[in-house]
């Protein structure tokens, strides 16, 4: 430009007057309008009024949007941004000059943004920007260009974002902080390697960010949601959050409660206390409307007291979902991690009525939070009446679990108190199964067994499904999104149709009580060690290849209790209306063992061993019998063998049948040589006035024998 001559001409592309130079030409719908040359030393003054005329008639279709967008007056120059409009109408913020450290720190005394957006404009040379087209350099990056720009808002009220933020120039990342808090409406980011809305203070030293420090406010998510999905990291930390529309993204943060917040290592201290403001109802509250979908999700809340109360969707793509928080959890939504674990500790309850799918392991622990020492031995529940799965391991610690809905897993690895289950544990895979409990009730409906396997892998815990938008891979790039493109509200994915099969071995454990009410089923492929160290109950239905029962009290009321190996070993043993099934048995009573009309047949050997035997039922063995009884043995019923029957008592009154050598039909088996014998031996009283019958040799050998009718 010819430095003694110039000319305002009008540019179309930025819509208003520009200086030029002096052979430039303003066009006008064909016309052209000239402000003629100024020469010699007026030059200067002129550029300067016609640099002020241009701005001033570029800004005044853009007054309205810059008014969204307020430096604070009162902070210092170098955290004063400058405010214009872009060509595209869009506000343009000139950050400020970045600090040794790369962050760019900006203060206002308003900070919105409407639905056309803003451009944080970080380039130092001119540069195209999707919302504003083409900007002009940012003066005040001579030195350089941001690493991070910090937006700090110094307001009573919330930020409203309405619109997309974007970077121009070089990506750097992006922070919106407002004590006073932030509402959510269609907002997203461009070209923003990292985004962080918070209500906290930052934390600076020496020209770097540290940190924040929370102590009020609200984020609320709501209408057209929020779509970072652009953007490596999306961080949301504020007192409480409120999110009624979607979020998209794909490394997804939120932590709630009174912080402090370092950036660097990621830790989060717990400060409460710090606040005068009510507390609110829950740390975070996700509507029916609302849903976060990213690669990988963590929640943390530390404020105590302070829970979770989840009604939509939350969406891990690739990653894990990790939930940590210092209250209760309620979700009546859907929790899925496609390809990743579910991690879920609370303080407090926890409340499923919705779905967790968890595509390799489900953690669910209850009572005890990292954040607050005085609650880590505090008692919590996990109630679930929805759909807990996972494709690996599922493993699950309470005080009590309370299951009316499904669990779901290859290895069910289950810790708590006490357990109530009228609903369904299905284990899938062959490994050992572990369920401890004090007191474990399975009541009607209630079953705890196997899945049939699927046909892909086995994995019956959770088959493929993508409940979520593919938007968190971050390999596609792709242009600023509608904040109304909403994707679809994923379904728990399918589990195929489950047969009675039986679980792995592994362990039942109940130091306390065990009941298996009338419609409940308890069954085991390989080895179930049942162990109760005050009642053992049945009256539904219990399959295992081996069963080994111990404690005070052992009782099969109604039910039906087969397995191929049984061992019990009691205080006292009630056989009353049931069934046992074993291919081998040996029932061992250091009290009593009574079978009031029962039935207990065994293939191969039985034991029983008692200090006291009554039997009005039927004792059967398709092989050899033992029966030794310390003191008195009482039979109304029947005690009978295919082969040999023993009995060993101080005393013997039996009006029903002692038979050895009995076939099924009831008849004696005479066709084998040395047929079975039946021998009873008593140190006392032998009265045996019922039915005595024995293919080979019957033995009855006592102080006192009676065999009068």
């Amino acid at each position: 430009m010819n430095k003694k001559l110039y000319r305002l001409v009008f540019n179309s592309t930025r819509g208003c007057l520009v200086a030029a130079s002096e052979i430039a030409l303003q066009k006008s719908k064909g016309s052209r309008i000239g402000l003629g040359t100024v020469k010699g030393s007026s030059a200067a003054v002129v550029l300067r009024a016609a640099a002020f005329f241009a701005v001033v008639l570029c800004s005044m279709g853009s007054g309205l949007a810059q008014a969204q967008i307020i430096p604070d007056a009162k902070s210092p120059g170098n955290q004063r941004p400058t405010v214009l409009s872009s060509p595209n109408d869009v506000p343009l913020v000139n950050i400020q000059t970045p600090s040794g450290a790369g962050v760019s720190r900006n203060t206002y005394e308003q900070f919105d943004v409407d639905s056309p957006g803003a451009v944080l404009n970080n380039s130092r040379i001119d540069a195209q920007t999707q919302l504003g087209g083409w900007v002009q350099g940012n003066p005040w990056l001579a030195k350089g260009e941001a690493r991070v720009i910090l937006n700090e808002v110094n307001s009573n009220n919330p930020s409203q974002l309405k619109g997309f933020i974007e970077v121009g120039g070089q990506r750097a990342e992006v922070i919106i902080a407002n004590p006073a808090g932030i509402e959510v409406d269609g907002a997203g980011f461009i070209n923003a390697s990292r985004a962080t809305l918070t209500t906290g203070s930052p934390s600076m030293n020496g020209g770097g960010l540290d940190g924040y420090r929370v102590h009020r406010g609200t984020i609320r998510i709501e209408g057209k949601g929020l779509d970072a999905s652009l953007t490596d990291y999306t961080g949301v930390l504020a007192r409480s959050i409120e999110i009624n529309a979607n979020v998209h993204a794909q490394d997804l943060e939120l932590v709630t409660g009174e912080n402090s917040i370092d950036v660097h290592s990621g830790n989060i201290k717990k400060e409460s206390g710090k606040s005068t403001a009510a507390a609110p109802a829950f740390s975070l509250d996700v509507s029916e409307l609302g849903g976060m979908y990213a690669g990988h999700i963590r929640l943390v809340g530390t404020e105590a007291g302070l829970g979770v109360r989840h009604h939509g969707t939350m969406a891990a793509s690739v990653g894990d979902i990790h939930i940590d928080t210092n209250g209760q959890l309620r979700s009546a939504g859907i929790i899925q991690a496609n390809q990743g674990d579910v991690v879920i500790r609370t303080a407090q309850d926890q409340s499923f009525s919705g779905s967790v799918l968890a595509g390799e392991n489900l953690t669910l622990h209850s009572g005890g939070n990292r954040f607050d020492e005085d609650n880590r031995s505090k008692p919590a529940t996990i109630e679930n009446s929805g759909d807990l799965r996972a494709g690996l391991e599922a493993n699950l610690r309470a005080s009590d679990l309370n299951n009316s809905g499904r669990i779901d897993a290859q290895r069910l690895d289950v810790e708590v108190v006490d357990i109530s289950n009228s609903g369904s544990f299905w284990q899938s895979g062959a490994q050992d199964i572990s369920i401890k409990a004090t007191n474990l009730v399975n009541n009607q409906g209630g079953f705890i067994g196997r899945a049939a396997l699927s046909e892909q892998d086995g994995n019956a815990g959770l088959q493929s499904s993508e409940p979520t938008e593919q938007a968190a891979d971050g390999n596609e790039e792709k242009s600023s999104q509608s904040s109304e493109e909403l994707v679809s509200t994923p379904q728990p994915s399918s589990v195929p149709k489950s047969s009675a099969a039986p679980l792995a071995s592994g362990v039942v454990k109940a130091s306390g009580s065990l009941e298996n009410h009338a419609g409940g089923t308890l069954a085991a492929e390989g080895e179930l060690y049942i162990s109760t160290s005050q009642s053992h109950s049945n009256a539904g239905h219990i399959r295992a290849q081996g069963v080994q029962a111990n404690g005070d009290w052992f009782e099969n009321t109604a039910g039906t209790l087969q397995a191929d190996q049984l061992n019990v070993e009691v205080g006292t043993a009630n056989l009353s209306g049931g069934t046992v099934l074993a291919d081998t048995a040996t029932l061992s009573s250091t009290k009593h063992i009574q079978d009031s009309k029962a039935q207990l047949y065994t293939q191969g050997e039985l034991h029983l061993k008692a200090q006291r035997l009554s039997n009005a039922g039927e004792i059967q063995s398709s092989a050899t019998s033992h029966i030794a009884v310390v003191n008195h043995l009482t039979n109304t019923g029947t005690l009978a063998a295919a082969d040999d029957l023993t009995i060993d008592a101080a005393s013997v009154d039996s009006s029903g049948t002692l038979a050895a050598g009995l076939n099924s039909d009831g008849s004696l088996d005479t066709f084998v040589a040395n047929g079975a014998e039946l021998h009873v031996t008593t140190t006392g009283d032998l009265s045996a006035t019922g039915t005595n019958l024995a293919a080979g040799t019957l033995t009855l050998d006592g102080d006192n024998v009676d065999l009068s009718d």
